[in-house]
Parts: C-alpha cells; structure tokens; sequence
C-alpha cells in the first residue's frame, strides 16, 4: 500500500509541475514539454494495473473449473485485477486535480506579475 501512495504522490507532483508550467507560460515552449511529461504519468498508471496472466496459467483455469475459486493464488488474482481499475481512476483523479489546481495558480501568477515585481 506504501509503493502505491509513492506513486500517486510522484503523479500528483509531476501534475503540479506540468500545470504550473502550462498556465504560468507566456510562450509556446511548454508545449513542447507536455507529451514526455503526459508519457511518464501514463506509464506511472501502466505499473499500477495489475499484470496480465500468461495463456499457461489461464489454460489451467479453464481445466479446472469450479474447483479454481478455492485456489488462494486465483482469488488473490482475481481481487487484485478487480482493484486494478480503482487504482488507475485513483491516480487519474489526483493527476487531474493537482494539474488543474496548479495551471490555475500559475496563470493567475502570470496574470497578475507576481514574479516580476
């Protein structure tokens, strides 16, 4: 649970960065900058879902049927892949509010001339 708090903390930050630099920027440059930084929070969400099973173990599910529920491996599988969708909307939440928070203040900087005087 600690690794996952990192990681919506590295998103959240990443996302008060981007915003800050997009809404204080008077110039096209940011713009440049945008993708690579969209790229990291898209494979910071990508380590978040849960890792897809290879075709061996899903064969076996098939060949055991019923009998696979009482496994603990597959149960823990199966709570993990239904909590994955939760995490990534979790971390698309925080890199929403933190961008948008932070693009605000930052134009508001710009507007305003805060830096200048």
């Amino acid at each position: 649970m600690a690794g996952h708090l990192m990681l919506l903390l590295g998103i959240a930050s990443i996302g008060v960065t981007l915003g800050y630099m997009v809404g204080g920027s008077a110039t096209p440059a940011v713009s440049v900058a945008v993708p690579a930084i969209f790229g990291l929070v898209l494979t910071a969400i990508a380590l978040i879902q849960a890792t897809a099973p290879d075709t061996k173990f899903l064969q076996s599910l098939i060949e055991l049927g019923d009998k696979a529920a009482q496994i603990p491996e597959i149960s823990e599988y199966r709570t993990r892949s239904r909590a994955a969708s939760v995490r990534v909307g979790v971390a698309l939440i925080v890199f929403s509010v933190s961008y948008l928070t932070a693009a605000t203040l930052g134009a508001h900087v710009r507007i305003n001339d805060y830096l200048v005087r």
